[in-house]
C-alpha cells in the first residue's frame, strides 16, 4: 500500500466511515460517519459522500450520485435556459389556442 493511499484510509477512519481497501478517492472529497465505503469504490474530487457506496462504484459530486446519473443531470442543467424558453412558448401557444377555441372549464374538468 502506497503512502498516499495510507494517508487517505488514515484520514478516512478518523472520521469513522467503515472503508474497505482498494478505495480511489480523489482531492477534497468529504465522508460522512457512518457510511460504507465498497472494496473498489471510486469517489471523485469535490465530492460529498453521504450515503454508502457500493463495492466497484464511481461516485461524483455533492451530495456524491453515480457517476452516469450525474453526467446525465449535468447535460440537462446544461439546456434549462433552452427547455425554459419553449415551455414559454408552448404556454402562449397554448393560451391563444384557447382563446380562439373559447376556455370550457366544465369539459377539462370531465377529461381528467
Amino acid at each position: 500500500m502506497t503512502e498516499t493511499t495510507r494517508r487517505l484510509l488514515d484520514d478516512l477512519q478518523a472520521s469513522k466511515p467503515e472503508v474497505r481497501i482498494g478505495l480511489s478517492r480523489a482531492g477534497v472529497t468529504g465522508v460522512q460517519k457512518a457510511v460504507r465505503i465498497g472494496r473498489g469504490a471510486q469517489v471523485a474530487a469535490q465530492s460529498g459522500v453521504s450515503k454508502s457506496v457500493a463495492a466497484g462504484a464511481t461516485v461524483f459530486g455533492y451530495p456524491a450520485m453515480p457517476i452516469s446519473l450525474f453526467k446525465r443531470l449535468h447535460a440537462l442543467f446544461q439546456r434549462l435556459p433552452q427547455i425554459w424558453d419553449r415551455t414559454k412558448e408552448l404556454e402562449q401557444r397554448v393560451e391563444r389556442l384557447e382563446n380562439q377555441v373559447g376556455s370550457r372549464p366544465a369539459e377539462k374538468e370531465r377529461v381528467g
